[in-house]
């Protein structure tokens, strides 16, 4: 019984590896270009989804900071 646990958590730490490893290579996979509408331009975030998520990062700093002074 004891034997069938320990494989049966060692499966599970495996398939959790692989799951990270895979959640890890999805943030560097390309994705299509997303346009974003602002009322006053239209911004174009392109790249891996890391770099698109990191641009979108900016882009609310800049407009937080536009409006609400620095931080």
């Amino acid at each position: 019984e004891i034997a069938s646990c320990l494989v049966g958590s060692e499966m599970c730490i495996r398939d959790s590896d692989e799951s990270v490893a895979e959640m890890g290579s999805s943030l560097e996979a390309e994705i299509a270009p997303q346009v974003i509408a602002l009322e006053d331009r239209t911004i174009t975030l392109t790249g891996t989804v890391q770099a698109q998520y990191t641009q979108w990062q900016e882009l609310m700093q800049k407009i937080y900071t536009q409006e609400r002074g620095a931080l």
